[in-house]
């Protein structure tokens, strides 16, 4: 469904946010997404700056989370 403000509604089991090239602060995205009772992962860059390596570490295993 749209909205005439341009948002959209759609039914989803997971739902990935790839926000941008520099951390931000999540916690009130995170905040409301669990207070509707969504399961949330927060990984790579947007925990803290750091390698590659580290980064695609936090996504896989947040990937193994979200396939359980």
């Amino acid at each position: 469904m749209q909205y005439a403000e341009g948002g959209h509604t759609l039914e989803a089991d997971t739902v990935l946010f790839a926000l941008g090239m520099k951390s931000v602060d999540l916690a009130p995205l995170k905040s409301a997404a669990e207070a509707a009772g969504l399961k949330t992962w927060v990984i790579g860059d947007a925990i803290q700056p750091g390698k590659v390596d580290q980064a695609t570490r936090s996504a896989y295993l947040a990937g193994i989370e979200v396939g359980r």
